[in-house]
């Protein structure tokens, strides 16, 4: 089995991420910062996690994909998200929402079917869970849009975890 975590290089996305390769599942890793992918790198072991680091806002390095032996994603735990900002809507910052919205949506989007990280077999309704955004407030209207996005896709599983939560990461 193959997951495939989106950013993975802290919060709750590294606790997955350490957690799978502790059980022994063959993970890939994705986050956008090179030197804590090149740590994580170190610490899972060889083959672990797919350097080097992708920005998965950025469409033109998701669309260059995974090298085929990794594209045979089993489970994709997208769960990479970011909150910026606690003012009012009102009297936020436009680059926050940038920000928010790129990550928490567009790069979601770039990595869900029918993209290129996520293989063919994910179409078999048994074929691929999805795991996404942990994350609510301020972000509450993109994961919103999230689980919109992902109704009526056969083969997405969208799990939003509603805040506040316990986790220990």
């Amino acid at each position: 089995m193959i997951v495939l975590v989106t950013g993975a290089t802290a919060g709750f996305d590294l606790a997955i991420a350490s957690r799978f390769a502790a059980d022994g599942v063959r993970i890939v890793v994705l986050g956008r910062r090179a030197e804590r992918v090149a740590a994580l790198a170190a610490e899972l072991g060889p083959g672990r996690v797919y350097p080097p680091a992708l920005d998965f806002t950025d469409r033109a390095a998701v669309d260059a994909g995974l090298p085929p032996a990794l594209a045979e994603v089993d489970v994709l735990v997208n769960n990479a998200g970011m909150a910026r900002g606690l003012e009012p809507a009102q009297a936020a910052d436009l680059d926050d929402w940038d920000a928010i919205i790129n990550t928490n949506v567009k790069g979601l989007i770039y990595t869900e079917p029918p993209n290129c990280l996520v293989a063919e077999h994910c179409w078999d309704p048994l074929g691929l869970a999805i795991v996404d955004h942990a994350y609510r407030f301020p972000t509450a209207l993109s994961t919103s849009a999230l689980v919109h996005l992902d109704e009526g896709n056969p083969c997405c599983r969208s799990t939003p975890i509603p805040a506040p939560v316990e986790v220990w990461t």
